[in-house]
């Protein structure tokens, strides 16, 4: 991606400070505990005042991991632009204990970049069987 957009891709740029328990089966509050303060961004020499930031994420669930890597990010870039891009997200009824998957498809124009090509989707039919290998680390 970072070549077709024309950007570095630093991966050693964020770093976990500590070892933290797998997410998929915390609470939102039991993630916001695990994941307060866990990462730390390196210095980059760069020739941006306001340098951004594009971080790409699998699956946002509560949105916990992507607000401790903005805050690490900001603790050194506090004026840094900082996109997010995810493939999916969830929402969670806790009432209910139901998830729905919900996720669009993209397509890359070069005059513009990504683009929706669909409409949002409920994946509800594929969702036992998702939610069953990421319970089981089965990918």
């Amino acid at each position: 991606m970072a070549k077709v957009l024309t950007a570095y891709y630093v991966p050693s740029f964020l770093k976990k400070k500590r070892k933290t328990r797998a997410a998929k089966l915390l609470s939102r509050e039991q993630r916001e505990q695990e994941f307060s303060d866990c990462y730390e961004a390196e210095t980059l020499h760069v020739n941006e005042e306001h340098p951004s930031f594009l971080i790409l994420d699998d699956i946002v669930t509560t949105g916990t991991t992507i607000k401790a890597v903005i805050n690490a990010i900001r603790k050194v870039f506090s004026k840094a632009s900082i996109y997010i891009f995810t493939l999916a997200s969830t929402q969670y009824n806790i009432n209910l204990q139901e998830v729905q998957l919900i996720g669009y498809t993209y397509e890359w124009k070069d005059e513009s970049g990504w683009v929706v090509m669909e409409e949002n989707e409920a994946y509800d039919t594929e969702l036992s069987i998702l939610k069953n290998k990421i319970l089981s680390d089965s990918f």
